[in-house]
């Protein structure tokens, strides 16, 4: 056996994500447990097939991420100096719960076109017309972003730019966007004079076209050589080709309309002179599929279920001067659902399909190359998420097994075969079990997604797990040679020196509550002298709410209002002295608990696990009499920590989410909160609103209340 040993070190890209700030701005102002009504306002979701092809440009296929390149070329176009290579792109970064296959596989994407994809930050860029529900607002780009509403004088100083922007009616922000061709793939926004800016430094020219309903119907994208990318511009298709998400959120009822456009899709690549063309063409269908969002109850720890519904287009043919390239998709998918804007119910898919076929044929009609594509499903039978509405199709996710090249009237070659991890069962879409960042981690006893900030032990187990993270990611590929290559991964691991709040595990002080009015338990003097962690919650059998105030003197050190058989709600606290705890409950048939844990610090240094895979080993094994190749990778780094030298991880973690925060802005923390009459009532010097009261102006949000950080798109370097 021949060993190849390679050691890699992730380090930090030097491109940081840039983000567009207006004068008023969210940021943390203080750890929270409590939770605000969410909204669903706005809708940007890329279609399964259009993230596929995202996913190249959020975590780049290179060694500084751990991720090795997997591919299967089929066969290429040449048109004069036009070349269009077409191949299966497996990546290799692990399968998040909650990603939907795209139409060749989960973890596949067929290389073979080409998306602008948008993530809308707050309202769209560009205004559109009534139909579209954004008549009334100001978009980014079309108003000039924050430069326009200061240069014209629009507003006054008590309602200006953070009310409007509060009340959705000016746009902060610009919106993201990613181009993904092959070959080329970039990130950009507009700033404010509507110019481009890239995140990454680029040649390229980006430039949008307005359709008739105000929103931008389709793009040019021009490389330095002078080659043209089209995006969203239809040939013989009716209408442009875009995709819009629409949603019909379960919990309020309610469905969503103003669906802006998230995809436009490539419909030509031409050359500087306009004498080579390659065109795009494709089949419009519709379908659904369901997701989780932030709860849009009081409380918001038990995620809210969502259908969205899909518009969209599926690739049927590229045309170029000597042939053409045919897309058969014959299969119905049994892991979408049907297009629906009137209820979340899981409806059998009628226009979706899974691509069995590629065919070339030249101006004739004749067949000379085809590949097709056998897939199947990893398919979990456990009990659903959700019972009402009963949702079964999230339990299968497309699977691609094999690719085979069909003889136009020869013999047929063998095929690639590919095997998957399944360690365990690969999870639902909808399961509770995902870590920080996503990825599976086998905590199936989750009941939502919502993690307790002081004490994770509290509530839901979002830390990352290997192997679980590992299920239903490529394992081995067989070629048509005989040959083998395997893969084998080892969760993401980084080092850090910290210091540790370690929570006792039993309570040093207990107190119970329960009745109300007369028989309601009296106040309670409480001596405590330490660090504590606080922890209340509410149990009853019918709809209630616990009130507890922890206080010395007039001053408040621990005050929450509890809804009854929600999450247990937490916080650690330096308490010293005498202190009196007022309990009640409103019926006699609920018990209110408030539990008082030693903390202690300790400090700590090691490695951990964090979501996503890196490649820990590639054996080639070349079948017959031959030796196998293996290459194995390492990602350490001397470090001297105690007077000690020692291996840690070479890679960096940017931050973990942030689930809970107070709203806070300069506008608060300038002048002040006032009532319904102007008078001011608080003008708290963080800028939090209310004064930092934990009942009320927080933002909680299942998958975080900010953008995650990252370098690259990726949360490692």
């Amino acid at each position: 056996m021949i060993q190849i040993i390679g050691q890699v070190f992730l380090r930090i890209g030097r491109y940081a994500q840039l983000y567009a700030i207006g004068l008023f701005f969210l940021s943390v102002c203080c750890p929270m447990t409590y939770a605000q009504q969410s909204s669903f306002q706005y809708l940007d979701l890329s279609s399964p097939n259009a993230s596929s092809m995202e996913k190249y440009g959020e975590i780049p296929i290179s060694y500084h991420t751990g991720v090795p390149q997997i591919d299967v070329p089929l066969m290429g176009i040449k048109e004069g100096v036009l070349q269009l290579p077409i191949s299966l792109s497996y990546h290799a970064s692990g399968l998040q719960v909650m990603e939907t296959a795209s139409w060749v596989g989960a973890g596949w994407t067929l290389m073979a076109g080409g998306a602008i994809t948008r993530s809308v930050q707050g309202l769209p860029d560009e205004k559109q017309s009534l139909s579209q529900g954004f008549s009334q607002q100001r978009g980014y780009y079309d108003d000039l972003g924050f430069s326009d509403y200061v240069n014209n004088n629009r507003g006054t100083a008590e309602d200006a730019y953070a009310l409007n922007v509060g009340t959705g009616i000016v746009d902060a922000e610009p919106d993201r966007y990613q181009i993904n061709v092959p070959g080329f793939s970039a990130k950009f926004y507009f700033n404010d004079d509507q110019s481009v800016v890239f995140e990454q430094a680029s040649d390229a020219k980006v430039v949008p076209y307005k359709g008739n309903d105000g929103g931008f119907a389709y793009w040019e994208v021009i490389l330095a050589s002078g080659i043209r990318y089209t995006f969203g511009q239809q040939h013989e298709e009716n209408g442009p080709i875009v995709e819009r998400s629409y949603a019909f959120q379960q919990e309020i009822s309610s469905v969503n309309y103003r669906a802006a456009v998230s995809s436009w899709l490539l419909t030509e690549i031409s050359s500087a002179d306009g004498e080579d063309v390659i065109s795009f063409h494709y089949a419009d269908e519709e379908y659904g599929y369901h997701s989780l969002v932030p709860s849009a109850n009081s409380q918001g720890s038990t995620p809210a279920l969502v259908k969205y519904s899909l518009r969209g287009w599926r690739l049927t043919e590229i045309r170029y001067t000597h042939g053409k390239v045919i897309f058969r998709a014959n299969s119905l998918r049994e892991d979408l659902s049907d297009f629906s804007l009137q209820d979340a119910n899981d409806d059998a898919n009628t226009e979706a399909y899974a691509l069995n076929e590629i065919e070339w044929q030249d101006n004739d009609n004749t067949c000379y190359r085809k590949f097709v594509l056998s897939t199947s499903y990893f398919d979990n039978q456990t009990a659903p998420a959700y019972g009402s509405p009963a949702v079964s199709t999230d339990r299968k996710r497309l699977k691609l097994d094999q690719v085979q090249e069909i003889g136009c009237g020869s013999a047929s070659k063998p095929p690639y075969v590919f095997t998957y991890y399944q360690p365990a069962e690969v999870p639902r879409r909808l399961s509770y079990a995902q870590d920080h960042w996503g990825f599976f981690n086998g905590e199936t006893q989750n009941t939502g997604l919502l993690p307790n900030g002081d004490n994770p032990n509290l509530g839901p187990q979002r830390e990352s797990q290997f192997p679980a993270m590992q299920a239903g990611t490529l394992q081995q590929m067989q070629y048509p040679t005989g040959g083998i290559t395997s893969f084998e991964y080892e969760a993401n691991q980084v080092w850090r020196q910290y210091t540790e709040d370690v929570i006792a595990a039993t309570p040093e002080q207990l107190y119970n509550t329960t009745g109300a009015g007369s028989n309601a338990t009296p106040d309670r003097t409480v001596t405590l002298n330490g660090r504590y962690q606080v922890v209340a919650e509410c149990r009853s059998s019918g709809e209630d709410l616990l009130y507890v105030r922890l206080r010395q003197g007039n001053t408040n050190a621990f005050r929450r209002d509890i809804e009854a058989n929600t999450e247990p709600q937490s916080e650690i606290l330096d308490l010293s002295g005498s202190y009196t705890l007022e309990m009640n409950v409103n019926r006699s048939f609920s018990t209110g608990t408030v539990r008082f844990f030693p903390v202690t610090t300790e400090n700590r240094d090691q490695d951990f696990t964090v979501g996503g895979l890196r490649i820990a080993r590639v054996t080639r094994s070349p079948g017959g009499d031959g030796e196998d190749v293996v290459r194995t990778y390492e990602y350490t780094k001397n470090n001297v920590f105690g007077g000690a030298l020692s291996q840690i991880s070479s890679a960096a973690l940017y931050g973990r989410p942030v689930y809970r925060s107070y709203i806070r802005n300069d506008y608060l923390k300038t002048v002040g909160s006032r009532d319904a009459s102007g008078n001011l009532f608080n003008n708290d010097p963080e800028g939090c609103l209310d004064g930092g009261n934990p009942n009320s102006a927080t933002l909680t949000s299942i998958f975080g209340v900010f953008p995650k950080e990252e370098v690259q798109g990726y949360h490692l370097g």
